[in-house]
């Protein structure tokens, strides 16, 4: 996110919550485990205590989570160690670092 997006988040909180209504405590009453696990079908995906209250337990990430694959690295390792370069570039830009793709 970015600075833009706070700002505007931000700006359309203030046009409908004041100083006042910012410091109005909300009711939140509970029951105990099972009224709270109870109240949305998506707390018990991710609040595993939720299955000691008689709810599915959780086997890994809730479905609708998309859990990205790993992108390929480079390994990379200095080829020329007596060589003195003031910075780290490839041997294409005048350095001493060579990478190859992993496989």
């Amino acid at each position: 996110h970015s600075r833009m997006d706070f700002e505007l988040v931000r700006a359309q909180f203030r046009e409908r919550c004041n100083a006042t209504c910012e410091q109005t405590a909300l009711p939140f009453a509970v029951d105990g485990l099972r009224d709270l696990c109870g109240r949305n079908g998506n707390i018990p995906k991710a609040y595993a205590k939720c299955a000691n209250a008689g709810h599915k337990a959780i086997d890994g990430p809730p479905n609708d989570v998309r859990v990205p694959a790993s992108r390929p690295r480079r390994t990379c390792n200095n080829k020329v160690r007596e060589k003195n370069v003031p910075f780290i570039a490839s041997r294409e830009e005048g350095g001493t670092i060579e990478c190859v793709a992993e496989q």
